[in-house]
């Protein structure tokens, strides 16, 4: 009951709190967001979100002929359009916020622009990626999967994993914005994957996990990891292989890469 009530309660408060606060907008920023367009972004639109997938849950297993091969298709297909139709909403965000800025004559837009895209879009996604990857395989220590594999081809699996986490440490030095701020965002980039790094690690001292396929994803995050931190350690302190992944950068980016509006510090 309490469910149900809850589900029939919240699209009023969030549509009602909707409509109250629009007339607020332009007043206040938050992270170079209009304020009213941040709580419509980060807190509305997840709000109606959950309530969304949830009651449609709900109906997918009143349903008791559905199997769970279907409960999947369904749920998946709904999430994708979620997906897209957040993305639209995130556009329209930060859209109507220049708009909102455009009425001052003297707005910098290009450098709004910039500072949402080369810094805070850039370290979000590479922080909530660290994050997210870092709880998985935390979780797996609480849940094992029912999964069986030989030891050489979960070798072969982790060593594979460790490799990639070199791809990794390339792909997160080529969102570097390159901007001249006290603490960079490669600092930033590189103390949390030290930091997540660490947490894995006490995981293994902490629930002792076998190393057996039960465990795959929370060893295949540990060896990414593994593979991130220790590229970007020697690159630190070995100027040959600093050099080395400067040409593998150098292969990758695209023409105007690293020539940034510098947008943490203006003239």
């Amino acid at each position: 009951m309490g469910l149900i009530l809850v589900l029939v309660l919240l699209p009023i408060v969030i549509l009602a709190s909707g409509l109250f606060i629009y007339k607020f907008q332009g007043k206040k920023d938050l992270l170079h967001l209009d304020l009213v367009q941040f709580i419509y972004t980060f807190i509305l639109a997840p709000l109606l979100f959950i309530w969304f997938k949830t009651f449609f849950f709900l109906m997918l297993k009143a349903n008791g002929g559905l199997n769970q091969q279907w409960l999947f298709i369904l749920d998946t297909t709904v999430t994708v359009v979620l997906f897209y139709l957040y993305a639209f909403i995130v556009m329209h965000s930060l859209t109507k916020t220049f708009r909102l800025k455009s009425i001052d004559p003297l707005y910098d837009l290009f450098y709004h622009n910039e500072y949402i895209h080369l810094w805070l879009s850039h370290l979000v996604m590479v922080l909530g990626s660290i994050t997210l990857l870092v709880l998985l395989g935390f979780l797996n220590l609480f849940l094992p999967q029912n999964i069986s594999m030989s030891y050489g081809w979960l070798t072969m699996i982790l060593v594979g994993s460790f490799g990639l986490g070199f791809l990794g440490y390339l792909a997160v030095m080529l969102a570097d914005p390159k901007q001249k701020a006290r603490l960079s965002f490669t600092r930033i980039s590189k103390l949390a994957m030290g930091v997540g790094f660490l947490i894995l690690v006490s995981g293994f001292f902490i629930f002792t996990p076998s190393f057996q396929a039960s465990y795959i994803l929370y060893w295949l995050v540990l060896t990414f990891f593994a593979g991130m931190t220790t590229l970007g350690m020697f690159s630190y302190r070995s100027q040959r292989v600093k050099n080395r992944v400067d040409a593998w950068i150098k292969r990758l980016v695209h023409f105007d890469w690293g020539k940034n509006h510098q947008v943490l510090r203006r003239d």
